[in-house]
Parts: structure tokens; sequence; C-alpha cells
């Protein structure tokens, strides 16, 4: 999901639209809904704090990391709160591990390890 999508997904959960996220406005569902995006949007995407910021309205940097905080605070208060937010992160289907060969110093170790290297006790 892009960052918008997130935004969006966090404002229809909570019940407002994405310029209600964006917006200026200060009432506490709001911010509250506010705190939650730009969590969701840092655990979710890898982008910086600025962009965060950007994002929700041109916050500062510093207020979406005071949101951050306040989001965890809340998250480790509230059990349900917590479910509820990491219900909002995009699910990712699990990817198979790569399959990896062994590195040369790991093939010589397998071939030191073999029966034959071991001497047996009669």
């Amino acid at each position: 999901m892009t960052p918008k999508q997130l935004i969006a997904h966090v404002a229809v959960h909570f019940d407002l639209t994405p310029a209600d996220l964006t917006g200026a406005s200060r009432m506490r569902h709001i911010v509250l809904a506010r705190q939650a995006a730009a969590w969701v949007l840092r655990k979710a995407a890898t982008i910086s704090l600025e962009e965060i910021g950007r994002l929700l309205g041109g916050r500062d940097h510093t207020t979406i990391i005071y949101s951050l905080g306040q989001i965890e605070q809340r998250m480790a208060a509230d059990p349900y709160f917590a479910a509820e937010l990491h219900s909002l992160l995009p699910q990712r289907p699990l990817a198979a591990p790569p399959h990896t060969r062994p590195d040369h110093a790991m093939r010589w170790w397998v071939a030191q390890s073999r029966d034959s290297y071991f001497v047996r006790a009669a």
C-alpha cells in the first residue's frame, strides 16, 4: 500500500476523511486518528519522519515523534487499542526464504565434519 492509501485506510477506520487527518483540526478524536496514522505509516512504510509529517498536513518531524510516543503509551496501557492499531497494518504475505548456497568456509567445515574425517574408536 502507498502512504496515501494507508492514510485513507486509517481515516475510514476512524470514520473520518483523509482531509480530516491532514487538516489543522485539534479535536481530540481527529488528533488520535492522526497520531494513529503516523504510527501506521512509521511501521508499514519505509519513509522518514519528515515525510510522514508532510503527508499529514505539513507537520514538523518533532510533532510526529511526539505523536508516536503518545500512541506507544496508549498502546501499552490499552491492549485493545494496540490490537486495533495492529489490525490497521497491511498484511504482507510470508515470503519463502531465498535459497542460499553455502560459502567457501561453510563447504570446508562440512567437508571436515564428514564421518571419514573422524577417527573411530574400536
